[in-house]
């Protein structure tokens, strides 16, 4: 009989590599510098800066890499039977976002959609996901695995703000008929305060088993 644990897991999974894989079918267009895009038809306004060119482009081209790293890291046939793949991809991601990915997506953040709110919004979660991902490499370092699974497991949870801000600009408008602006802000605000709430339980129920 499978367990109700089981199933959930498998479908988690799925979900994640669903969202992935639409991430990058997202993302082709902006490796081509296609201008017709939705999202850079709303930065036209911007797209001369030097400064938002660099963190969109160095942002966009890790995020994929990141949120693969990211969804390899907690699968246990690679934690617990290839330890050192599992070092080694943890490398690579808290490499990415500290270096890359976290300071690409908080320079965005500052000419973020929403307005003002929307800023505020975009460049904390880039904080917290660059502060997070910082303390659990830090926690690794010092041996101590229970806080290292926490931090890690907000840093992905800020990581996957990536996918559920594309799912709630896609449902969203189904629901709500708001001004843009209002619009987007709220979705700035709702792609990484679920997932947040959502790991630290996560990672909670994990301190009983370590």
């Amino acid at each position: 009989m499978i367990s109700t644990k089981t199933i959930f897991n498998f479908l988690l999974i799925v979900l994640i590599i669903a969202g992935i894989a639409s991430m990058l079918f997202i993302s082709i267009p902006y490796f081509f510098k296609n201008p017709d895009t939705r999202f850079l038809l709303s930065k036209i306004s911007v797209q001369h800066k030097l400064v938002w060119q660099i963190g969109f482009k160095i942002h966009v081209w890790s995020s994929i890499f990141v949120l693969i790293f990211g969804f390899l890291q907690f699968l246990n046939p690679i934690r617990i039977k290839y330890p050192q793949i599992h070092r080694i991809l943890g490398k690579l991601y808290v490499g990415l976002v500290l270096m890359v990915s976290g300071p690409g997506g908080m320079i965005m953040g500052f000419y973020g959609n929403g307005g003002i709110y929307g800023k505020i919004s975009f460049v904390l979660s880039a904080f917290l996901w660059i502060l997070s991902t910082y303390l659990a490499f830090k926690s690794i370092k010092q041996l101590n695995f229970t806080q290292h699974v926490y931090w890690m497991s907000l840093s992905f949870g800020l990581c996957l703000s990536a996918l559920s801000l594309r799912f709630y600009v896609m449902v969203l408008p189904f629901f709500f008929h708001l001004p843009s602006t209002t619009m987007y802000a709220l979705v700035a605000w709702l792609s990484w305060t679920p997932n947040l709430i959502l790991a630290h339980y996560y990672a909670k129920k994990q301190y009983v088993k370590i």
